[in-house]
């Protein structure tokens, strides 16, 4: 995906270029200026009268086409910077992407009764953490007690383990509640 970003990057600046160039010498050069209308007529004129030509540009634009809305969705999807968590150590300023801590919220899983899946979302916003959950709770056991221990767990985590100081808010959202089965562990 990088190669193909770069080579995107540089067409794109080549295109520009070269569009430029043709715009300043049209405005300062008449000659040049025929010139590039001959040019044109002829290209259009062939293009528009031989249909291998014709297919040829169209397959040419659209791979182009299809390319650029790849860069452009690459860049809203991936542009965003990872945010960091910065944790304090003797030996220096520590930084935890929000993915780490995120997946390490995941495993709380395992070590609270009740629970199957957790699916945090962590963001720092104002020198705080703010953590969102979406959790699958198994049906014997009562929710509200679920999602206090889930909301303790994920601070004690946050806190003692990773030594975060300034826990913001710890949001719990239950997608699902799972019957039982006999077949289930936990």
């Amino acid at each position: 995906m990088f190669l193909l970003k770069r080579f995107l990057q540089y067409i794109s600046a080549l295109f520009l270029f070269i569009l430029s160039v043709f715009s300043v010498l049209l405005g300062f050069n008449e000659n040049v200026n025929k010139t590039v209308r001959y040019f044109l007529d002829k290209a259009f004129t062939h293009i528009y009268t031989d249909l291998d030509v014709r297919i040829i540009v169209l397959t040419v634009a659209t791979i182009f086409l299809l390319l650029s809305l790849g860069a452009i969705v690459s860049a809203i999807k991936f542009g965003r910077r990872e945010q960091t968590l910065g944790i304090n150590s003797p030996y220096g300023r520590v930084g935890v992407s929000a993915g780490a801590v995120e997946d390490y919220l995941a495993m709380m899983k395992n070590d609270i009764k009740g629970v199957k899946n957790i699916f945090p979302k962590v963001f720092l916003r104002k020198g705080k953490v703010k953590v969102y959950m979406r959790v699958s709770l198994w049906s014997e056991n009562a929710i509200g007690d679920s999602v206090i221990n889930i909301q303790n767990g994920a601070k004690e985590y946050l806190e003692e383990i990773l030594g975060v100081d300034r826990v913001g808010e710890i949001r719990v959202f239950v997608g699902k509640i799972i019957q039982k089965r006999s077949s289930d562990k936990k």
